[in-house]
């Protein structure tokens, strides 16, 4: 059994991209999140299945990070080999991997990856919470 976990960690590994690679070399689990696109009850249209799938990574980051663990969502990846070896028919989503595992140092990164190991700023809710019509800009 440990065999089979340690060589489906390396096919997910495998299907990062470069940076996500070094990044998530050292984490003690990749996940694959997917979601189903019909209900099982009836066949039809799940229609929030994506915003599902958003709402249980947030639930996992939330308590990865109230354990002290790193929960880092990622898009850096291959997400039709995943479909292939996972056997995921067009009824299935891949949405996001994710890399969980504890703190590392940032000196461990490659040297242009540290830089990026900081807290990153966010639009002021004035961009972004509005009262009234929805315009576009």
């Amino acid at each position: 059994m440990q065999g089979e976990i340690q060589n489906i960690g390396n096919l997910f590994f495998n299907l990062l991209v470069p940076g996500n690679q070094a990044w998530a070399k050292n984490a003690a689990l990749l996940v694959i999140v997917i979601s189903k696109k019909t209900f099982d009850r009836n066949g039809n249209p799940a229609r929030t299945h994506t915003f599902d799938a958003g709402a249980a990574w947030e639930n996992l980051a939330l308590e990865g990070s109230r354990k002290d663990l790193v929960v880092h969502g990622m898009e850096g990846f291959d997400y039709d080999k995943v479909k292939e070896l996972l056997g995921l028919s067009d009824e299935y989503e891949v949405e996001a991997m994710i890399a969980i595992g504890k703190p590392g140092k940032k000196e461990d990164l490659p040297e242009q990856m540290q830089a990026y190991e900081q807290p990153s700023g966010r639009r002021p809710l004035k961009e972004i919470v509005f009262e009234g019509e929805f315009k576009v800009k």
